[in-house]
């Protein structure tokens, strides 16, 4: 639970910021066919890694990856390559500095720290006038764990999915979601 509400802080006070956060699907990433405003970004949590700290508590160090696509393309602007990274690289230092130490109102063991970011741009994109980096920043908070007969979280009996009754829509999507079990474990 603390990590999708981590998800949704950081969200949420990246939009007080100005910056609009979307969900960006892989389709969009691959044929370059951007929907929405840019500068975007998506924000997931890519990995996590539990060390044991004493008999009941781990310490989870975990990665929250940003991705930030911008156009590179400006109107009637007459600027190199060189000042327009220049440009993409102002609002990557923007977005650490901001994000830099924040706990999000969370009990975090550590705060956010900038890992670090890369240009992931497909030639696609490219072509079509954007950029994408994965911007990557770690922080680590505690999970006490107890013996299954002190946990009260229910029996696991399934695993249920969220997703678009339309396949193939457009960004955003449109329709109902639905919610639909696809795993029964019981």
């Amino acid at each position: 639970m603390l990590l999708s509400e981590l998800t949704k802080r950081i969200a949420k006070s990246l939009k007080s910021q100005g910056l609009d956060v979307k969900d960006i699907g892989y389709k969009d990433l691959i044929d370059g066919q951007i929907n929405f405003p840019i500068p975007a970004c998506n924000i997931v949590i890519t990995e996590a890694e539990g060390k044991l700290v004493n008999n009941v508590t781990y310490n989870w160090k975990t990665t929250v990856s940003m991705l930030l696509i911008v156009s590179f393309v400006g109107k009637a602007e007459k600027k190199g390559d060189f000042e327009r990274m220049e440009i993409c690289y102002n609002l990557i230092e923007k977005i650490q500095d901001y994000l830099i130490l924040q706990d999000f109102g969370l009990d975090l063991q550590n705060r956010m720290i900038p890992k670090k970011f890369r240009n992931i741009t497909s030639k696609k994109l490219a072509e079509a006038g954007f950029r994408l980096f994965n911007l990557e920043f770690w922080m680590s908070y505690n999970t006490d764990y107890f013996p299954p007969e002190q946990m009260s979280t229910g029996p696991l009996t399934g695993i249920d999915l969220s997703y678009w009754l339309e396949p193939n829509a457009g960004i955003p999507p449109t329709g109902d979601s639905t919610t639909a079990a696809i795993l029964e474990l019981a």
